[in-house]
């Protein structure tokens, strides 16, 4: 247990050995943050003169005017529907139908997935 050092020369051995560990961790350190600016340096991208494609994408598209179509059969076919739905829930609350939106061609998993939802209730 007691290895012929006094409690002086312990102390100073081991704020030797902690000052050499500190000095080795912040050159390591130091080295890392110079290789990552080097790095860096090496592999930073040259600005590239701006390409016809980022030119055309930077200018504004025009608007395009909204045109309402008022389908009246359209618009018949969906009322119906609708009150059919809630006349079948017992429900007999007045709606308007203000708009619609057409839904694309959808794949087939969408339509199965919107057919389950409809055919549920």
């Amino acid at each position: 247990m007691n290895s012929g050092l006094s409690l002086a020369e312990k102390f100073s051995i081991a704020g030797e050995t902690t000052a050499l560990g500190l000095v080795v961790v912040f050159t390591c350190l130091i080295l890392l943050i110079v290789v990552i600016i080097v790095l860096s340096a090496i592999l930073k991208e040259r600005k590239k003169p701006e390409s016809r494609l980022e030119k055309v994408m930077k200018e504004p598209l025009p608007e395009v005017p909204t045109v309402q179509v008022q389908d009246d059969e359209l618009l018949a076919v969906l009322t119906a529907a609708v009150a059919a739905a809630m006349e079948s829930e017992g429900s007999s609350t007045p709606f308007v139908i203000r708009s619609y939106k057409r839904t694309g061609g959808s794949r087939a998993w969408n339509r199965a997935g919107r057919d389950s939802q409809i055919t549920n209730w």
